[in-house]
């Protein structure tokens, strides 16, 4: 997986998970989507500045991956729905 906290990587490093430093805008990280390195999308963002374009990015490249994502607002929430988030919680 893909994240921009250092200590939640080593974290989570130290546990066996694969997890990478990385912006989701970037093409690479569509790249992996693109050639089945990824699974599922785990998403814990609010910043719709962000999440939008990765969700589009993500359903443009691999429309069958699976895209779970948590956020704190309702609204936003029912927006995902929308979208066509599988998971929100």
């Amino acid at each position: 997986g893909h994240d921009r906290d250092w200590e939640r990587i080593s974290a989570a490093k130290s546990r066996g998970f694969n997890v990478f430093f990385s912006d989701p805008n970037r093409p690479r990280t569509l790249g992996r989507v693109s050639i089945g390195e990824v699974s599922v999308v785990v998403s814990f963002l609010d910043d719709v500045a962000i999440l939008f374009p990765l969700i589009e990015g993500m359903k443009r490249v691999a429309p069958a991956l699976p895209f779970v994502a948590v956020v704190s607002e309702l609204a936003l929430m029912e927006r995902l729905i929308e979208l066509g988030v599988e998971r929100v919680f």
